[in-house]
């Protein structure tokens, strides 16, 4: 499909999703990403101990983290240096096989109301240090329902740092409308470490938040409803184990249903922000009646901790209350969500009469910053 594209348009381009858990790039018109890795830096601590091997390496592998501290180059969706964008980029151009990077445009997802600068600094390092021939940002929520073969919806995206709420008509995202909380994944993995210490259980580990996602994709649950740890039926609630590093295997039976509360109920784990339901309902009030009652009945989910077991169900069962009719349509695709955003922009990019949005480096300097809100989605 790749050399497909290169014959039709003279131009094949490189998609690359940069999450705070993990980093996806691929080429356009390909449906999976070719390149997908954990979100960390590894800076040596030994260095001596690496036989001459890099002192800074990008997403290492798991047997090897040990031997690395390891930092998170993106946070809550937006990378926090510039050193740190540009050893990502190597990685992507490296692995990816990208000889000639003049002659691949590059589309990068972000997250609503991404700082200016921040896509400034993206788009000057592609421009000045892989001299690429042209840009473009998307935003996540837009591409996600891109993939679904929809252009109007209400994308619900929670990934590892973020959620995000946005309301899409006509292909056109509303930006009044559009939400974007801290309040993710990683806020699960936060709150299954507490609930664990509550029965002291403490772990002890080189790379913790890598391990309590481990945890959390293996044990958390999301509850049907409300989950009160006073009430004694609640014991009931099936038990499930996890088999520690260190061999020691546990077993959790309420808390890994209560690690999930904090997605409808933050204040339980002292997160002043509004459940993910009640978002959803702030937003959808900010539109006018017709169009609100038309996308709550098309909620689109995407990223990956939308995949929680149970989590779609809650979410319906949440949100009844709000309309006055039927339970909200929630369009919960089986496929992997955490890739919707790329497939999107990896359709998107690939149509031919997307070539106009392309942002070259003549546009930035003429225009500014300006010029990525002439030209997005």
């Amino acid at each position: 499909m790749q050399e497909q594209l290169k014959n039709i348009f003279n131009q094949a381009a490189v998609i690359i999703d940069p999450g705070s858990s993990q980093v996806k790039a691929g080429f356009s018109g390909d449906e999976h990403p070719v390149l997908v890795f954990d979100s960390f830096i590894g800076h040596a601590k030994y260095s001596k101990l690496l036989g001459g091997g890099e002192n800074e390496v990008v997403g290492p592998q798991p047997h090897l983290r040990g031997l690395y501290k390891l930092t998170r180059p993106i946070e809550r969706g937006v990378f926090q240096t510039d050193g740190d964008l540009k050893l990502v980029l190597a990685k992507i151009f490296s692995e990816m096989n990208i000889t000639d990077s003049k002659q691949m445009p590059v589309f990068v997802t972000e997250t609503p109301f991404t700082p200016t600068n921040k896509k400034t600094s993206i788009a000057r390092v592609l421009f000045e240090t892989y001299y690429s021939p042209q840009i473009f940002f998307g935003t996540q929520a837009v591409l996600s329902l891109y993939a679904t073969g929809r252009t109007d919806g209400l994308v619900f995206e929670s990934g590892d740092g973020v959620t995000q709420v946005v309301p899409i008509y006509g292909g056109n995202k509303i930006d009044h409308a559009s939400e974007k909380i801290n309040l993710a994944g990683s806020e699960v993995s936060m709150n299954l470490k507490s609930q664990l210490q509550k029965l002291g259980i403490v772990v002890s580990h080189c790379n913790p938040h890598i391990l309590f996602d481990s945890m959390k994709q293996e044990l958390v649950e999301v509850s049907p409803k409300p989950i009160d740890p006073k009430k004694p039926e609640e014991e009931h609630l099936e038990p499930a184990s996890f088999e520690l590093p260190d061999g020691t295997e546990i077993e959790v039976r309420i808390e890994r249903f209560l690690a999930g509360e904090v997605l409808f109920d933050p204040l339980s784990a002292g997160h002043e922000v509004k459940g993910v339901h009640e978002i959803i309902d702030r937003s959808l009030r900010k539109l006018d009646t017709d169009l609100r009652r038309n996308l709550y009945k098309n909620i689109c989910l995407s990223g990956g901790n939308t995949m929680l077991n149970g989590f779609a169900e809650r979410l319906a069962t949440e949100l009844s209350p709000f309309v006055n009719d039927n339970t909200p349509m929630l369009n919960a695709p089986m496929t992997d969500r955490a890739q919707m955003a790329w497939q999107g922009a990896s359709i998107l990019s690939g149509l031919s009469n997307f070539s106009k949005m392309w942002i070259s480096k003549k546009e930035l300097d003429e225009q500014g910053d300006r010029i990525f809100s002439i030209k997005s989605v």
